[in-house]
């Protein structure tokens, strides 16, 4: 695949923020999810965003563990799974991309291979999300593999689960697994 119009970036300015939060809200619309203050709270997250031939397309929002710890279970009705996240912990909060640019994996790999770089460079092992079945399915598919660690329960208007992935166990699957995703991961880690 050809990644030479694609960039990733760590979003560090105001403008690119509101550009990134904008996809976003439009993305949840689009999906029927009720965000309601979700991008007005944790505003120490980590934005990145996904650039083709320089416009913002995409972005991903990552919440760092702090004190307080990660609200992914607490606030999404599994405070039960919320005194067990380790510390070297983030929540994946948030991906998407522009409507017109969904299902182009040329797109979404770059954006992962970018959060994945962040994950070594920070030390981290655990990633937790909130996901549906849909969006578990397409990780699956491309080798990003969350494992299931609680009930399903309407969340943003969609039946959802917890989810866990460990990145020493990401990282042996893929070199062995997914070459080709491999070769592409290290690559764009090195952007993010």
């Amino acid at each position: 695949m050809d990644y030479s119009d694609v960039a990733v970036r760590p979003i560090r300015d105001a403008n690119a923020l509101a550009k990134a939060i904008e996809i976003s809200r439009h993305a949840c619309e689009d999906f029927h999810f009720d965000y309601g203050d979700f991008f007005k709270k944790y505003p120490e997250s980590l934005w990145w965003g996904l650039y083709v031939k320089e416009e913002m397309v995409g972005a991903i929002r990552v919440i760092v563990q702090s004190p307080a710890g990660l609200p992914v279970y607490a606030e999404g009705g599994w405070p039960e799974l919320a005194k067990d996240v380790p510390a070297n912990s983030c929540e994946l909060a948030m991906v998407s991309v522009a409507k017109e640019y969904r299902g182009q994996r040329r797109l979404f790999l770059p954006l992962y291979a970018a959060f994945y770089g962040f994950c070594l460079e920070q030390g981290i092992e655990n990633v937790y999300a909130i996901l549906n079945r849909s969006i578990w399915r397409l990780y699956n598919v491309i080798g990003i593999r969350f494992t299931q660690c609680g009930e399903e329960k309407l969340y943003w208007s969609d039946p959802s689960f917890p989810a866990k992935l460990v990145i020493s166990e990401l990282t042996a699957y893929v070199k062995e697994h997914r070459p080709e995703l491999w070769a592409m991961a290290e690559a764009f880690a090195k952007t993010g």
